[in-house]
């Protein structure tokens, strides 16, 4: 057996993980569903979905929603033109079976073009083509004077239909409407935006609650004996030395403020200086305790990566990696604890909160940077603290002596009842009242950074939503992943030194590249990946042609990563098997090679709506080409050259394509 390989390396295109564990990140774009038709839809709108799948890169489904549309009594050259269109796309002619050569010449009834709209050019246009196949002039005119958009949709769909010298015209002109089309519409500028959720609106973090009603009493009750034994002590030492006394009620009383108030700065410093409770303070990862009711798997599983995604890409440059983390662990648990009490009993998927995650790292490193982490650290500085207290225990020493003196010689049992009733109120008044004066403080200054983070929220998310105002639509997916298609059979074609019309048939197999670490969709819609692994295969009289190569649908690269060329008799299997999440692995076996295998569809997203994934599987599975690639592929594994050959003696074909509209008896 004559086999014959040759890998070409990819060096330096290893794609980079981001995420702290190997997902793929999903994105379902929409509550509006496209192709969605109700029971009472007139059979134009049916028509229209069958149209919009087929712009999609799903043609047999667009096919049985144009038959259908038919069927309910529309008929029109649009009709027509796009029944046919659906019918052939992507195939030469010798890939037809007789049960669908009988379908064509069934058409023979109702597919002739009326009228003269840009439709029924588009029909005629294919009847020239067909009646012509030799006539090379003939053909590339005929495609030159058609009307933009069916020029642009036979170009696309019916590109191998042909045969000999027409094809080749029409293969010529189709690469180089591809290559026009590739980068078209910005692309490089707006694929990435595909695979962008839609951002959820951000909300106002819940206000913290003030300190506990009991608590509240307690430091009134403690501050009134306080006042009241000072105020009586006082009232003794103006009495019996009025003069005297003015001086040391003065300084107690200062003394008091500045003592209370450098003593609330300095716990505040001391217990806070990142965020508020002692459990947000930072422990080594594995030691941090998860608040009980935010375990849910999943949606915070996947919250978690993105904080510790993002907090290490946003780490600033000259940072050392340990400070870093420990200075920023604890608003970093904060803040991840608020998003996943916030969004997780909505149904919001995390992949909508991830702008959200991101914005939040860029602000603190910036903080970070500016030296302003937590936003109100520096109101509560440690030099202002310690300068008060020592000022409150100077005048609290000075005054309070000289009044008890005062006191306690002016009037000795009155005045010692005086200072013990001072004395021990004023022991619990500043422990709970300076407790409770700190809570106040600190409750309103994470309130007010609650209002200033909710309002620079507000701005990036006005800001994000602008710069995915321009995300390219499904069908536009569809086309620039069909130019890196018809530009890889392209360079296929001319690797091999083939010509369109040597080629039997051929088969392209679009499936998730390994390192693709993205996809997303329209709902009930095709899923799109962020790369995409595409196998060409050309089937000529001396065997099979291969190319493998790896496409970057956002920056429209190719890379080559096989090609091979092997007899009809060297495939041994084809199969496809479906994994346990309902993911679709296509296998195709050489009788002295590896297999090759292919995930044509991903595994299904948890928790997803089995009706609207079922509709998204079936999508995928016919824009991926499995069916074509199956169908020929089964065909040289059960029958060998043989297979080839029937298809290459089948006139019978060629015979129900030129009689199609009535320009030759079938």
């Amino acid at each position: 057996m004559n086999t014959n390989v040759a890998k070409d390396s990819l060096v330096g295109v290893q794609a980079q993980n981001i995420y702290a564990e190997d997902v793929e990140a999903t994105v379902v774009h929409g509550d509006f569903n496209r192709y969605e038709l109700g029971p009472d839809d007139p059979p134009e709108k049916e028509f229209g979905i069958g149209v919009a799948q087929l712009d999609d890169g799903t043609p047999h489904t667009a096919l049985d929603t144009i038959s259908r549309a038919r069927a309910r009594g529309l008929l029109n050259n649009s009709v027509r033109f796009h029944w046919l269109l659906a019918f052939f796309s992507g195939r030469t002619v010798h890939q037809l079976d007789e049960h669908e050569v009988r379908r064509l010449q069934l058409a023979q009834e109702w597919i002739q073009p009326e009228g003269d709209d840009e439709w029924a050019e588009g029909l005629r246009t294919i009847e020239n083509l067909l009646n012509n196949p030799g006539d090379r002039a003939c053909a590339a005119k005929e495609i030159e004077t058609l009307p933009d958009v069916p020029r642009r949709k036979i170009l696309r769909h019916l590109e191998l239909l042909l045969e000999g010298a027409s094809r080749d015209a029409l293969w010529e002109a189709t690469a180089a409407q591809a290559r026009a089309d590739q980068f078209a519409n910005d692309r490089t500028e707006r694929v990435w935006k595909f695979f962008e959720a839609d951002p959820v609106r951000p909300r106002p973090a819940p206000m913290e609650p003030g300190p506990a009603r009991i608590a509240l009493v307690k430091a009134a009750a403690a501050c009134a004996l306080f006042t009241s034994g000072a105020g009586y002590l006082a009232w003794i030492a103006l009495r019996t030395q009025p003069w005297s006394a003015i001086l040391p009620i003065l300084a107690v009383a200062l003394g008091v403020f500045a003592y209370a108030s450098g003593t609330a700065d300095w716990r505040i410093h001391r217990t806070r200086p990142d965020v508020r409770a002692a459990q947000y303070r930072y422990r080594p990862r594995t030691e941090v305790e998860l608040l009980p009711e935010l375990t849910r798997v999943g949606f915070t599983r996947q919250i978690d990566r993105y904080f510790a995604q993002y907090f290490r890409e946003h780490m600033p440059a000259d940072a050392d990696a340990s400070h870093w983390s420990s200075r920023t662990a604890a608003v970093r648990r904060k803040m991840r604890n608020d998003i996943v009490r916030q969004y997780r009993e909505s149904r919001v998927s995390a992949e909508r909160l991830r702008w959200l995650v991101e914005f939040r790292a860029e602000d603190v490193a910036r903080r970070y940077r500016d030296g302003t982490l937590p936003g109100y650290a520096k109101r509560f500085r440690a030099i202002t603290a310690l300068a008060l207290l020592l000022l409150g225990g100077v005048l609290l020493a000075f005054g309070g002596g000289l009044l008890i003196w005062l006191a306690v010689s002016g009037e000795p049992l009155r005045g010692l009842v005086a200072v013990l009733c001072a004395l021990g109120s004023g022991v619990l008044a500043a422990r709970w009242g300076i407790r409770v004066a700190v809570d106040k403080r600190l409750v309103a200054a994470e309130n007010a950074e609650a209002v200033a983070q909710f309002a620079r929220d507000l701005v990036e998310y006005r800001r994000w939503n602008d710069v995915l105002r321009d995300r390219p639509t499904d069908p536009e997916m569809a086309a620039w992943l069909d130019c890196d298609r018809k530009l890889l059979i392209t360079a296929a074609l001319e690797r091999y030194k083939l010509l369109p019309s040597q080629v039997i048939a051929h088969a392209v197999l679009e499936a998730k590249a390994e390192s693709s670490r993205r996809r997303a969709r329209m709902r009930r819609g095709t899923w799109r990946y962020e790369r995409y692994s595409v196998r060409v295969f050309l089937l000529t009289h001396d065997g099979v042609r291969q190319v493998a190569a790896e496409i970057d649908l956002a920056r429209a690269t190719r890379r080559t990563r096989q090609r091979a060329n092997y007899r009809f008799d060297a495939i041994a299997s084809v199969q496809v098997t479906e994994t346990d999440a309902r993911g679709q692995i296509f296998e195709l076996t050489l009788i002295n090679g590896d297999p090759i295998k292919e995930e044509v569809v991903a595994s299904e997203v948890p928790d997803e709506d089995h009706l609207d994934a079922d509709i998204a599987r079936e999508l995928t599975l016919d824009s991926a080409g499995l069916n074509n690639t199956l169908h020929v592929l089964e065909g040289i594994a059960a029958e060998g050259k043989e297979w080839a050959r029937q298809r290459s003696r089948g006139t019978y074909r060629n015979d129900a394509l030129r009689s199609l509209f009535g320009s030759a008896e079938g």
